[in-house]
């Protein structure tokens, strides 16, 4: 069995690693290979380094969808982590 202590730091690592809620559901504006993001309640904008030029941004939940001009497709979930789709 899992000691409560150990899933409690995970829990609250996972939440480090995710958007805020604040920021979820904020400004997009794309800046060729940028996306940059700002809280919806007008504060500060983080920029996501893609790597190749974006075509599209958008919030789906919690996550950033981010659409390459070459057709691929990354998912967010934090800043840095993304998956393929």
């Amino acid at each position: 069995m899992i000691p409560l202590i150990f899933v409690y730091q995970i829990i609250n690592l996972i939440k480090l690693m995710s958007f805020h809620e604040t920021q979820i559901g904020g400004i997009l504006k794309i800046e060729g290979n940028v996306v940059k993001y700002c809280r919806k309640d007008g504060g500060n904008c983080h920029p996501i380094n893609v790597g190749k030029p974006v075509s599209m941004a958008q919030w789906q939940g919690s996550k950033l969808i981010i659409t390459c001009q070459d057709g691929s497709v990354r998912c967010y979930g934090t800043e840095s982590g993304w998956t393929s789709m």
